[in-house]
């Protein structure tokens, strides 16, 4: 799809990254819950993926909980780099926009932990810290 002007492409993309932190993190912060309960992750995420939890995130990333492996993908550092974006950009329009704050302090603080050449999905290793 097409929408003309560099501007307002630049602007579905950051709509589409706002998606995509809150989902990995989402995803992140129950795999975390599950595993502290001594749950399979994969038996959680088997039943996560037949109801509304389901996602393309979860399909594609899924294994990457399981097998606790967020080498290569979609770096923390380039999450926040659009998070970044994202939250510029919402206050040169006035929006205030919580969740997309939220999630670049969180992209941030992984970074921080030296994680920000991990797979986003590494999240999970600072919500477990």
């Amino acid at each position: 799809m097409w929408f003309g002007e560099t501007v307002a492409q630049k602007t579905v993309k950051a709509c589409n990254q706002i998606v995509v932190a809150a989902t990995v993190t989402a995803l992140a912060e129950a795999m975390a819950l599950a595993s502290s309960a001594g749950l399979d992750l994969e038996k959680v995420q088997s039943v996560l993926s037949g109801g509304l939890a389901n996602s393309e995130v979860l399909t594609q990333k899924g294994r990457r909980w399981i097998a606790q492996d967020f080498d290569g993908g979609g770096s923390a550092k380039n999450q926040r780099k659009d998070l970044r974006f994202i939250t510029e950009t919402a206050g040169r329009k006035g929006l205030k926009l919580p969740l997309a704050a939220c999630l670049k302090s969180a992209f941030e603080d992984m970074i921080a932990a030296g994680d920000g050449d991990l797979d986003h999905t590494g999240i999970y290793r600072t919500i477990l810290t």
